[in-house]
């Protein structure tokens, strides 16, 4: 039975774990955010079958102070990303080691 506790295993744990926590967390949003990921992504198909798209419903925001800074550093990163001329790329902005590339002194 060794070896049965991969590292993907441990990922898949704890990626199930943290999806229940904001269910349970969440339990009122929890519908709209399915049915909003639902609208989503059978839009992509019937967009490509000629079909009407289906409408996306609103969801309102969570007003938590993390949330709140996620968002504010996230605008910031697409501001940056427009000024500078790249694309935006949502990893720069989750990740405080990769917010900006740091410019070598001695080059």
């Amino acid at each position: 039975m060794a070896g049965w506790l991969t590292r993907e295993r441990v990922q898949r744990i704890r990626a199930g774990d943290g999806g229940r926590a904001r269910a349970r967390h969440y339990a009122g949003l929890l519908r709209p955010w399915a049915q909003r990921a639902a609208a989503i992504r059978w839009n992509r198909v019937r967009a490509a079958q000629g079909r009407p798209l289906l409408p996306v419903p609103e969801v309102p925001q969570v007003h938590t102070p993390r949330a709140d800074e996620m968002r504010e550093r996230r605008e910031l990163e697409r501001r940056r990303a427009a000024y500078d001329g790249r694309p935006y790329d949502e990893r720069r902005v989750s990740d405080p080691a990769k917010r900006r590339p740091r410019a070598r002194p001695y080059s």
